[in-house]
């Protein structure tokens, strides 16, 4: 079973729509992780195969555009400025998808506040050398035992240039579609390469 944690339900809305769709819905459970609230993983199965975090995150790297899928390839702790690479096999997966869905890796650096200003932003590129930023991603990390796989998709949001939640009102919808497409076929993929597929399931080449 693939887990997939979130922050916000707009955030998964796309991706929900879309495994619905294909048939793939059966194939996930959900989690709503908030860290004021503390929420883990006391409500989910030990029978989990990977835990697929997606969600919005802000633009460090000046290069990433409003709209873009990342995949992270490291997890950056603000507070003791801890680097974990993500190096699990369901990573690797991930990667080898990636590079054959022209979707570029990114180091993302989870902090406890909103970033509102570009002095803000360039100081914490400069001290982490991170690409984007979020609010949930190091923590839930962190809250995983050593069975867990884990794999992360983000969509870029925002950067300090415009204001996050403008943004995700007018463009929220449409992102959300972007990165459900890009996750569906991501889980559609490693079903596949985990030899979990039935007969039902769709190819890269179908309707996905």
């Amino acid at each position: 079973m693939i887990v997939i944690t979130y922050a916000y339900p707009l955030e998964v809305k796309g991706l929900k729509k879309k495994l619905i769709k294909v048939g793939l819905d059966n194939k996930v459970d959900w989690l709503r992780f908030n860290t004021d609230h503390g929420d883990g993983f006391e409500s989910v199965s030990s029978d989990y195969s990977l835990i697929l975090n997606v969600g919005f995150a802000g633009a460090l790297n000046q290069s990433l555009a409003l709209g873009q899928v990342v995949l992270v390839d490291r997890l950056i702790n603000n507070e003791e400025w801890q680097e974990t690479n993500l190096k699990s096999k369901s990573w690797h997966e991930a990667q080898r998808f990636a590079e054959a869905s022209g979707i570029s890796n990114g180091s993302l650096l989870t902090v406890d506040e909103p970033i509102v200003s570009v002095q803000v932003r360039d100081k914490l590129r400069m001290k982490s050398n991170a690409d984007i930023v979020d609010m949930e991603g190091h923590y839930l990390f962190e809250m995983l035992d050593e069975r867990a796989s884990f794999v992360s998709f983000k969509i870029i949001s925002d950067n300090a240039d415009n204001d996050a939640w403008n943004n995700v009102k007018q463009y929220g919808d449409k992102w959300s579609n972007v990165l459900g497409e890009t996750v569906a076929e991501f889980i559609a993929y490693f079903l596949r390469g985990n030899k979990q597929k039935s007969s039902g399931l769709p190819t890269m080449n179908s309707e996905l």
